[in-house]
């Protein structure tokens, strides 16, 4: 089972998007959405690490659990 999720949706602009498609090249990102959202915990984690901390500290579902012990 995949862990529930939600969208975020961004507006860039003409030249930041081509950059980050320049630097997606280059990096071991796969898509878009996977580099922005180590963008975002990198952010949490930069500016408020005990947010990112308690993050980690949240109980698990039941499909999270599933997941981490198969």
């Amino acid at each position: 089972m995949a862990v529930k999720q939600r969208v975020i949706s961004v507006k860039v602009t003409v030249p930041l998007y081509k950059v980050v498609d320049k630097y997606l090249e280059l990096d071991a990102h796969v898509t878009k959405s996977d580099f922005v959202r180590c963008a975002i915990r990198e952010k949490i984690k930069n500016d408020a690490p005990w947010l990112f901390e308690e993050m980690l500290k949240q109980p698990k579902t039941g499909e999270e659990q599933k997941e981490a012990t198969s």
